[in-house]
């Protein structure tokens, strides 16, 4: 057990510690034949435990207490400096190597000996030398050698710390609360304590020889439950009931008999204490073992067992849960010891964003948090929080660097885990899906199995279009800043139409394609479609200046899909210059090599590559330097306000600059209205879409077919 630094005591604390003093050393002249020699001398004990933690004003106040004794019993004023010079190095030297021999390792056993060694042994050692050289040089105790005084003296400061040091160490650590810690075993215990001492008592010396065993034994029960304080107290009690039995027999007990109280009492307190050191550090392993059952090893959070539990034991309380996506990667491209780096970084975070919450990972890339206390509003604005900190966050290994994706849920736990575990899942199924931010909060249980369903279905639309071929170009123009007679410039977008005619937008159907790992097959699906289409429609292929074509995460990462297109392209005779491939830039972040392969293969084969959404990510300039795109797409977000706003201003003339000096084009999105199309005009981007040049239309409908 770790001992803080000295604290500042009350006077009135200090006041009681002087009055408690003379009342002991008073008891104590009791212990002894002639009444000149104790054999319990309580001045060191009570001194060595509070001045661990009081500093030099414990042993000030013991010291009063010494002069209030000998001033209200009369003692030979000797005594006085004798006891005060033995009480004083006695303490100093027992505080000095229990402070050497300390150890912070939690190992009660262990700390339990080095404080009784410390006090018992080197300090009682040390008093007890000066204390019986002092009276026999003043002459006091003549006829006595100054060995067996010295034995003597010893066995008393010895007897003192053993009773009295624990229970004073306790009280000065941690005040009367230390003894109300074991409140519920002292109503129990104390009334044996007294029926023990009152069936004794009443029979005198009939029952001596079984009464001390008996005494001895009552330690035990608070050895094996008790805290270090109560097991103290007990000590003292059951050692001032054997006292009075001994002395209260028939006739005066000679030194023989109180020596073997003493050594009576020795034993039984050292090995109270020590089995008290066991079991307090047996309960501690036990409860270390518990703790670690519900810690997670990695990041020390809690794991899914004790979330379990918390949610089990609560009413109506929102459930965060946040996954990431491709996971695995980060062991794949970080290595291992990153990846777990990385890991216990999150939940650093995690704690800081939740620190009033239960906060738990629940396994490779995926954690919980339970607010204490917190509404559901409050959850999805933690969850809002949370996704836009961490998505697109980059890390880094000694090669690589790896985008995280992470997708969150919000539901709400009505006090069954398995169940609000249970929706977490189906919200993060439902999230996966969405083509904007991935998070979904819900609370009712009803409304995710529809909203699971529903997205299932979609699931099932996706792949029953892509057999029948329901899936439509669209086209949007992307217009010149200034003409350049280049030919008609656009962008393939994609719908879907139902088996009634009704045609869907992507976001409502791109999100389950996603889920279900669809959309590398839908990739090669529009280029296929497109490529068919312009081998059909020579007319528009000879108008047609560039065609964007954006290409998503799962087919960036794709080995085949170059030589497939290489092939396509061929196959369909359309030139590939006409042709220009959009990857964002978080994808082109995520999987650095595969992409920078893949945009080496396109332009080798003609065609230009775009960098898109331009801006939105965590990725600085630099990376422009690492990839040879051909278009840089400013993204829509520092578009939309640009008239307005200095900070977009400034943005987009930056990117332009930068751009410009790479020998790239640029290409600004969702230009709405004609004053944005002036401002980008000025700034000298190359070229503008949005639905203030051109709304997204049939593929046919661009060419005017």
């Amino acid at each position: 057990m770790h001992d803080e630094g000295p604290r500042q005591p009350s006077w009135p604390a200090l006041l009681l510690v002087m009055v408690a003093t003379a009342l002991t050393l008073a008891a104590s002249r009791f212990i002894s034949v002639s009444g000149d020699a104790s054999f319990i001398w309580p001045p060191l004990g009570i001194a060595f435990g509070l001045m661990l933690h009081w500093g030099w004003r414990a042993l000030a106040a013991v010291s009063g207490g010494l002069v209030l004794w000998v001033a209200a019993t009369g003692q030979a004023l000797l005594l006085l400096p004798l006891a005060t010079l033995e009480l004083v190095t006695g303490t100093l030297l027992a505080v000095q190597v229990y402070r050497r021999l300390q150890r912070d390792d939690g190992r009660a056993l262990a700390n339990t000996s080095r404080f009784y060694f410390a006090g018992a042994l080197a300090g009682g050692a040390l008093s007890a030398l000066v204390g019986a050289t002092g009276f026999h040089l003043a002459g006091l105790f003549a006829d006595v050698a100054l060995t067996h005084l010295f034995l003597v003296f010893w066995v008393a400061e010895a007897m003192g710390v053993l009773v009295l040091a624990g229970l004073t160490r306790a009280i000065a650590r941690d005040g009367l609360a230390s003894l109300r810690a074991d409140r519920a075993l002292a109503m129990r215990w104390l009334p044996l304590y007294a029926i023990v001492c009152g069936i004794f008592w009443l029979t005198h010396s009939s029952l001596e020889g079984v009464a001390l065993p008996l005494l001895g034994l009552l330690v035990v029960w608070p050895a094996m439950r008790a805290q270090p304080a109560f097991l103290s107290l007990s000590v003292l009690l059951v050692t001032a009931a054997m006292i009075a039995l001994v002395l209260g027999v028939d006739g005066a007990p000679g030194n023989r008999d109180v020596l073997e109280l003493v050594l009576q009492i020795a034993g039984f307190a050292v090995l109270a204490q020590l089995l008290n050191a066991v079991s307090l550090e047996r309960r501690r392993m036990l409860e270390r073992e518990r703790e670690s059952a519900r810690s997670d090893l990695l990041t020390g959070l809690a794991n899914e067992r004790a979330l379990r539990e918390r949610l089990s034991a609560s009413g109506d309380a929102p459930l965060l849960i946040v996954r990431l996506e491709d996971v695995s990667g980060l062991t794949d491209l970080l290595g291992a010891a990153a990846a777990e780096d990385v890991e216990c970084a999150l939940a650093r975070e995690l704690r800081g964003r939740a620190s009033e919450a239960t906060v738990a990972r629940l396994g490779r890339g995926r954690y919980a948090i339970f607010p204490a206390g917190d509404g559901m509003a409050a959850a999805e604005t933690l969850a809002g929080a949370l996704y836009a900190a961490w998505n697109g966050r980059v890390f880094r290994g000694e090669a690589d660097r790896v985008a995280l994706r992470p997708t969150v849920a919000v539901v709400m736990a009505r006090g069954n885990a398995e169940q609000a575990l249970l929706a977490a899942d189906l919200a993060l199924a439902v999230a996966v899906a969405h083509t904007g931010e991935r998070i979904e909060a819900a609370a009712d249980t009803a409304d995710l199995m529809q909203a699971r369903r529903d997205l299932l279905r979609r699931q099932e639309e996706v792949k029953e279009a892509l057999a029948e071929q329901r899936l439509v170009l669209y086209a949007q123009p992307i217009v010149p800043a200034k003409p350049d007679g280049g030919g008609l410039h656009c962008e393939i977008l994609l719908r879907l139409r139902q088996a009634d005619g009704t045609i869907q937008a992507p976001g409502y159907f791109f999100g389950a394609a996603e889920r279900a790992r669809l959309t590398g097959e839908i990739d090669r699906y529009v280029i296929r479609q497109l490529l068919g289409w312009l081998r059909d429609h020579p007319e528009a292929m000879a108008r047609l200046g560039k065609c964007a074509i954006n290409l998503t995460g799962w087919s960036a990462s794709d080995p085949t899909l170059a030589p497939w297109i290489r092939e396509q392209v061929q196959l369909h005779e359309v030139p590939p210059e006409k042709l220009c491939f959009e990857i964002t830039e978080s994808q082109a972040i995520a999987s650095r090599e595969v992409a920078s392969r893949l945009i080496e293969s396109l332009r080798a084969m003609g065609s230009s590559v775009s960098l898109d959404d331009f801006g939105t990510g965590l990725a600085t300039f630099d990376y422009l330097k690492s990839f040879p795109f051909d278009y840089l797409k400013i993204d829509g977000a520092f578009v939309r306000a640009l008239p307005e706003s200095p900070v977009d201003q400034a943005i987009v003339q930056s990117i332009v600059a930068v751009a410009r000096t790479m020998g790239l084009q640029t290409i600004a999105e969702f230009v709405e209205n004609e004053r944005i199309v002036q401002a980008l005009r000025g700034y000298g981007v190359d070229y503008l879409q949005g639905y203030g040049v051109g709304k997204p239309v049939p593929l046919a409908e661009v060419f005017n077919m």
